[in-house]
């Protein structure tokens, strides 16, 4: 409940904000992937589609599900849902044919202007908006949450966007990780990160 109360805090926090700026700033919003880690347990919050992926013994767990609405996973089957029960819709894996995460930080046209937003999509005569409702939001920031028990081979975990994981999927994100690894035992986990996203680009 905390973890969920943080996350419901910083998003209010970010919408008062940009609520206040103009176009396109007023749009913006972000994902978040947040991990606690201690000897036994590690928990992991999330956001939209950034991702956690645990090195165990040289291969990948993933550790969050990506909050994408796509028919092609459980998680984005479950998202769509959400969103038609919210007055919402989805439309080529975009929530109203705009956003491609179903949930996130900020993205205020989504949430306290998401009438303005149905009212500018009707005019468009977007049929889909004609026959929507947007009573509840239909992008969120309520995170799903995630807990492992740790063991002894686990090496590593990987928090990143959505910019490593359009590239690469978490088996090649780990297995790049552990080559960099197994050549140079002492590199810092910096110069992993710089390097991962160095491949990515």
């Amino acid at each position: 409940q905390i973890l969920k109360d943080a996350f419901q805090f910083a998003d209010g926090a970010l919408l008062d904000h940009i609520s206040t700026l103009g176009v396109p700033e007023c749009w913006s919003g972000s994902t978040a992937t947040i991990c606690f880690i201690n000897k036994k347990k590690l928990v992991c919050a999330n956001v939209g589609d950034s991702r956690a992926v645990l090195g165990r013994n040289g291969k990948a767990v993933e550790l969050t599900q990506d909050h994408r609405p796509l028919s092609s996973s459980k998680c984005g089957r479950s998202e769509i849902e959400r969103i038609n029960t919210s007055g919402g819709w989805v439309v080529q894996g975009r929530v109203c044919g705009i956003l491609g995460v179903s949930r996130a930080f900020g993205d205020y046209e989504f949430k306290g202007g998401r009438k303005e937003l149905l009212k500018d999509l009707c005019a468009s005569s977007d049929k889909q908006a004609l026959r929507s409702s947007m009573e509840f939001p239909p992008v969120v920031a309520t995170p799903d949450f995630f807990e492992i028990n740790l063991l002894e081979n686990d090496e590593f975990v990987i928090l990143a966007s959505d910019g490593i994981w359009d590239t690469m999927n978490s088996a090649q994100a780990v297995t790049f990780v552990s080559s960099a690894l197994n050549q140079n035992p002492a590199i810092s986990m910096d110069d992993i990160a710089a390097a991962l996203v160095e491949r990515a680009i």
